[in-house]
């Protein structure tokens, strides 16, 4: 993994943690820069994936251009199940959403 994408995960670790604040504003700062600088960063940032159908947590080439790949994951059985579990939660609280 890329330095820059193992500062992200490990600022990410520690927001699951309680430190949420810092770590997004770390890795909010950090993608900025990719954008500024075309720099091609490899990070995880929330991206369209057209496979899923959804919007989801994913790892991605940031660069001038905003998210200028998403790059697919290769996932084991048990991994896809667990992937496939979080995209359907994704999709039925988002057709939640205006309903009330």
């Amino acid at each position: 993994l890329s330095h820059s994408y193992s500062v992200c995960f490990r600022w990410y670790w520690q927001a699951v943690r309680g430190y949420t604040s810092y770590a997004i504003a770390t890795c909010g700062v950090r993608l900025a820069q990719a954008v500024m600088s075309n720099a091609k960063l490899f990070a995880p940032a929330s991206v369209y994936v057209e496979s899923l159908g959804t919007y989801i947590g994913y790892p991605a080439i940031i660069g001038a251009d905003g998210v200028e790949e998403v790059v697919e994951l290769k996932l084991n059985a048990k991994e896809e199940e667990q992937l496939a579990r979080s995209v359907q939660y994704i999709k039925d609280h988002v057709a939640q959403l205006g309903k009330d």
